[in-house]
């Protein structure tokens, strides 16, 4: 989003707002018209979330880029989320990587033993 001053000319101003998931040094910046009749560079590059994350009970392998809507590829270890299946998260607009877990895998009370009876653990 642009704002523009009162006129375009010489040395006036304009401030530019960046859109959700894109980011400026700061919350806005400002561009200035140049003497020979553009404006002053400005960029809003996507947020990046970085490799910063962290999974208890499994690994995380990280594309190229961490940047907005770029995944990440979660493998629980064995005995964690149907035993080490493949989960991603997502890098979101707030610069944090969507939730994603690894519980241990759940077998159940549904076990049946013939002529004996099955006491579950705590």
């Amino acid at each position: 989003k642009v704002a523009f001053g009162s006129t375009t000319t010489f040395r006036q101003t304009a401030t530019i707002t960046c859109d959700t998931g894109y980011t400026a040094n700061g919350a806005t910046q400002t561009t200035t018209c140049q003497a020979d009749g553009t404006w002053s560079s400005v960029s809003c590059p996507a947020v990046d979330c970085g490799r910063k994350l962290t999974v208890t009970q499994g690994t995380v392998a990280f594309g190229r880029t961490t940047t907005l809507s770029q995944t990440a590829t979660v493998t629980c270890n064995t005995g964690y989320t149907a035993n080490g299946a493949n989960q991603t998260t997502t890098c979101q607009a707030d610069g944090t990587w969507s939730s994603v877990s690894c519980p241990a895998v759940d077998c159940g009370r549904g076990l049946i033993v013939a002529e004996g009876k099955v006491a579950f653990g705590s």
